[in-house]
């Protein structure tokens, strides 16, 4: 995962395929934004604690989902080249 920058630096370091989450201030709420493997998800809310700590469960949320889908898939491909 990439380090919290901003601007260019983020721009180069999304554009390199890291995936990370990114805060932005919308009015009076803190919007958190996960991008990881092509799946993007997002939430406002009151505080920037609470937004990164909603980041943080859904990047593990949304990796482990994408994990369990590739094994499921090698396994799958693993039985019917025995079969």
């Amino acid at each position: 995962m990439c380090p919290k920058l901003s601007g260019l630096t983020q721009l180069v370091c999304q554009a390199q395929g890291t995936d990370m989450a990114t805060y932005r201030k919308r009015g009076n709420r803190h919007q958190a934004v996960v991008r990881i493997n092509g799946i993007a998800d997002s939430r406002c809310f009151d505080t920037k604690g609470e937004a990164k700590a909603w980041a943080e469960a859904r990047e593990r949320l949304i990796t482990n989902a994408t994990d369990e889908f590739m094994l499921e898939a090698i396994n799958y491909r693993v039985r019917d080249a025995i079969d």
